[in-house]
């Protein structure tokens, strides 16, 4: 038989099929196998995709065009395949779930934090529990303070006792000389990071540092405002 070469940018596929001793549940693998018995003394290379090779450039081409126009055969499509695209679908229904409930319902909260990744803001982060807990709370604006206690009734009025008619966390950290004395390394640390909003901490939130959740953590509890 002639020199056979197996040219294929799926380095995945390659080793699944040079695996001999794993178990795959996905039947397709074994029929390549069975063809793989008898070239696999006459070499196989492995061509990265879009490296520039003409031929491999006109089979990714055809490969792409074929999901759309080519003909399909009758075979078993893998679960695993129909899993996927299952995943894929559900994603951009809770997508477009989410842009309508927002539209009357966290409106602030996903123009602000929303991000499109499946995985959550902290992750691949150092952030420990105690602060990631209080960028979620701040976040969502459900902290203790009076300002978000008396929209769940819990107190009576949003104002402070310094006299300013609702208690926020902006108006703790910039604006209440009752704090200020105590936490100006906080605001001056917001300041020199978004300088566009100076007195505001909504911006500061969406991509926190972990010098930032220090100093906001330390500033709550030193006020008794995190527990």
């Amino acid at each position: 038989m002639q020199r056979n070469v197996i040219f294929s940018d799926s380095k995945s596929a390659l080793d699944a099929v040079q695996d001999m001793g794993r178990t795959h549940r996905n039947h397709i693998v074994y029929y390549v196998k069975q063809a793989y018995h008898d070239v696999v003394r006459n070499g196989k290379e492995w061509v990265p995709a879009h490296s520039g090779i003409p031929g491999n450039e006109s089979a990714d081409l055809i490969a792409k065009q074929a999901t759309t126009d080519g003909y399909s055969p009758e075979f078993r499509v893998p679960y695993e395949d129909l899993l996927i695209e299952s995943k894929r679908q559900a994603y951009a229904q809770f997508e477009e779930y989410m842009k309508t409930v927002s539209s009357t319902k966290g409106k602030k909260y996903f123009n602000q934090y929303h991000i499109t990744s499946r995985k959550p803001w902290f992750h691949k982060t150092s952030f420990n529990r105690e602060e990631i807990v209080l960028i979620n709370r701040l976040r969502s604006d459900h902290i203790n303070l009076n300002e978000s206690l008396h929209r769940v009734n819990i107190v009576n009025s949003p104002a402070y006792p310094c006299g300013d008619s609702s208690q926020t966390i902006n108006h703790i950290i910039f604006h209440c000389e009752k704090h200020y004395s105590n936490v100006k390394s906080l605001p001056d640390y917001v300041a020199s990071k978004f300088p566009n909003s100076p007195q505001d901490l909504s911006p500061a939130l969406s991509s926190p540092t972990p010098k930032l959740c220090r100093l906001l953590l330390a500033f709550m509890k030193a006020n008794d405002l995190f527990f």
